[in-house]
């Protein structure tokens, strides 16, 4: 797969990201790190609000980031952002995730995917299976028992999961007022 993995090294040493665990290399140059959600947020490439036009349409209403509450789980640990960036530091993915303990089991703690996106150009290879396993190890070290991953069903990503072992528990359906 051309992973190579190590420990307590920056995206950058002219960046102000960070990252609590392992930075792969994997191919064509791609590095996979958790940064700050803000870094990631105010990345000048637009990958971000390409994904937003593209969920806004499967649900059916727009959407509008509330940043302050973002940042704010942030600081309180309850917030993991994962980055995939090309060679030549371009953002062509993302991850971002809710950390909580559920309601229904004590003494677990459980992530939940807010959003997870691989530029267009990037998706027939095999970089969302690696990104995925990236973030699921993070996760993993950071005292995460299960993860939770929402799929739209305009863009299935479900065998992706079924093959790296997640299954299929629920379907979520919304009703607009």
């Amino acid at each position: 797969m051309g992973d190579t993995k190590n420990e307590n090294e920056t995206l950058d040493p002219g960046r102000k990201s960070y990252h609590t665990g392992i930075v792969w290399q994997i191919d064509h140059g791609v590095r996979l790190c958790e940064e700050l959600f803000g870094e990631m947020h105010n990345d000048s490439s637009g990958l971000i609000w390409r994904n937003i036009s593209e969920i806004g349409k499967s649900l059916g209403y727009p959407i509008e980031l509330d940043l302050d509450k973002y940042e704010l789980l942030e600081q309180h640990g309850a917030l993991r952002v994962y980055t995939a960036r090309a060679k030549d530091g371009d953002l062509i993915g993302y991850g971002v995730y809710f950390l909580s303990p559920p309601l229904k089991a004590k003494g677990e703690l459980h992530a939940y995917q807010d959003a997870i996106f691989i530029h267009p150009e990037w998706r027939k290879s095999w970089l969302g299976l690696q990104f995925i396993r990236y973030c699921d190890q993070q996760l993993e070290s950071a005292g995460v028992h299960a993860i939770h991953q929402s799929v739209p069903h305009d863009k299935n990503f479900g065998p992706a999961l079924k093959r790296l072992g997640y299954q299929q528990t629920q379907t979520t359906w919304i009703r607009r007022f």
